[in-house]
């Protein structure tokens, strides 16, 4: 019984080091930063000129991705 305590105990430890550092990481990966902004992670309660740079920095991903995605197309159908 109490092998399994501690184990328990181990395990939440894990989860709440992995909660902590999730919340200080910065995202870095574009499609995740977009979809986080959806979800609202990104929504500062801050005043519209912020707001703006953000919603236009986001809107620039967004476009960046698709024109990544485009790229890869066509470079898939250059290799068929």
């Amino acid at each position: 019984v109490h092998e399994e305590e501690t184990e328990d105990e181990h395990n939440i430890e894990k989860v709440n080091e992995r909660r902590r550092k999730k919340s200080y990481e910065e995202i870095t990966d574009p499609v995740e930063i977009v979809s986080s902004y959806e979800r609202g992670l990104f929504k500062p309660r801050v005043g519209w000129q912020f707001r703006y740079r953000v919603s236009r920095y986001i809107d620039s991903l967004r476009q960046n991705i698709r024109e990544d995605q485009e790229r890869l197309k066509l470079g898939l159908e250059a290799i068929k």
